[in-house]
């Protein structure tokens, strides 16, 4: 019993990756939020300790398509505990296409309701896009916080050298000769097995 649940634990965060919706903001004691910004990425969901707040995504109608309940706690403990005005908070859930607006509740009072523009197809690659979520503003290659990792010709400024191959050096005419050896292997084995 106790392999299995420790399987779980492990396995989890791999079931649970995908593009995630990841919104920051900082909380006062009297529910006022601050300097709120977003972006969809690739990852998996972070943990959060349930409490009275919500954070959701809603679709245009306002249909409720994935939500998060979280706790904030304005206390340090510390010696002497210190009390907080206000507290930084970082939110993850799944993301959802169709979402239009970030919605937070304390209990069942909305804090704040924050539209969400993912794409707005004006080919600038703005702040809260990227190639995962906007390829028409964010083309392969693009400065966008996100790796895609394309055989594209472009080494992308957000990858690690070795998640991009175009960022190893090997230019097109290496992998135009790489392509014609291949094509050339086969039409030989080929050739070779037709004469028998």
């Amino acid at each position: 019993m106790e392999n299995k649940f420790l399987f779980f634990i492990f396995l989890f965060p791999i079931l649970s990756a995908g593009e995630i919706f990841v919104a920051t903001f900082e909380i006062t004691k009297s529910g006022e939020i601050k300097n709120f910004s977003y972006e969809i990425e690739e990852g998996s969901i972070r943990f959060t300790l349930p409490g009275p707040y919500t954070g959701s995504l809603v679709d245009e109608k306002g249909k409720e398509l994935s939500k998060v309940n979280f706790t904030v706690d304005f206390i340090i403990f510390t010696e002497p505990p210190k009390e907080l005005e206000e507290q930084f908070i970082l939110l993850t859930l799944p993301w959802r296409s169709e979402a239009k607006e970030f919605v937070l509740r304390y209990k069942e009072k909305i804090l704040a309701t924050f539209n969400i523009e993912i794409c707005n197809k004006n080919k600038i690659c703005e702040k809260n896009e990227n190639f995962l979520i906007c390829y028409y503003d964010c083309p392969s290659g693009s400065s966008d916080n996100y790796c895609d990792g394309a055989i594209d010709f472009k080494c992308d400024p957000d990858c690690a050298p070795s998640a991009d191959v175009d960022c190893s050096g090997i230019t097109i005419a290496v992998l135009a000769v790489i392509s014609i050896f291949a094509i050339l292997s086969v039409l030989f084995l080929l050739r070779k097995k037709l004469k028998r």
